[in-house]
């Protein structure tokens, strides 16, 4: 997998509807599928960053991140469902970390909803540790426990 951090809206649109559309039918589905090509160009005016994962040119994976502080943050990793459990989304936050240590960052940061165990289970397994609980209020008034999971670089 080659990785380039190219600022493409339209691709990251793309791969993060397809690959968070496995989540349309919950109760109160994320915001992802809600995304507009607008909001994320506005993101990407507020410092955010994409990251595109490509195997024989085809872009297959995307994550959004910025740097906060002495952290870096991510958020929104996708992959192509169809491409899934290849290890693309390891690859993706290991080419994370190695560009918040040529930044002289000293953490990595992303949030997961708690009712995803598997997002859970793949950031632990990569050495990432809960250091905060919270709920998220969605405009329907709904609450959805969230955690932020960090590692230490």
């Amino acid at each position: 997998m080659q990785y380039s951090i190219i600022n493409d809206v339209h691709t990251n649109l793309k791969i993060q509807l397809s690959a968070f559309a496995e989540y349309q039918d919950d109760l109160h589905p994320s915001s992802a599928l809600d995304e507009t090509i607008g909001q994320i160009k506005q993101e990407l005016l507020s410092g955010s960053q994409i990251l595109i994962g490509t195997i024989n040119e085809q872009p297959v994976a995307t994550v959004r991140f910025q740097i906060q502080e002495q952290a870096l943050y991510f958020y929104r990793q996708s992959v192509l469902p169809k491409e899934q459990g290849n290890g693309y989304a390891k690859k993706l936050v290991a080419a994370l970390e190695n560009y918040a240590k040529k930044q002289n960052l000293n953490e990595v940061q992303c949030k997961v909803r708690y009712s995803v165990p598997r997002n859970l289970y793949l950031y632990a397994s990569l050495d990432y540790e809960i250091i905060d609980e919270f709920d998220v209020i969605k405009s329907c008034g709904a609450s959805i426990k969230t955690v932020t999971m960090a590692k230490k670089l």
